[in-house]
């Protein structure tokens, strides 16, 4: 899947499986494992990802979640949502 051209609308796992990961330090490890292969280009909307964090939040009761959005560059003509 890292492979593949992403494009602004998806959304994936750093995982194949699709688990989240467990506190910051695994969450770093594994950016630095896929980080060299992913392809960032734009344009970007981060509103698909924000509309996918909401829904894993209402799903967990509320537990607590860190949303993480790496861009490749600014996001001059970003939108609120």
């Amino acid at each position: 899947m890292l492979a593949e051209s992403m494009r602004n609308q998806d959304v994936f796992s750093f995982y194949p499986d699709d688990r989240f990961c467990n506190g910051y330090k695994e969450l770093l490890t594994r950016y630095r494992e896929i980080g060299p292969q992913l392809r960032l280009a734009g344009p970007k909307s981060f509103a698909p990802i924000i509309k996918i964090a909401m829904k894993i939040v209402k799903q967990s009761s509320g537990q607590h979640h860190v949303l993480l959005i790496i861009a490749d560059g600014p996001c001059n003509l970003c939108m609120v949502s």
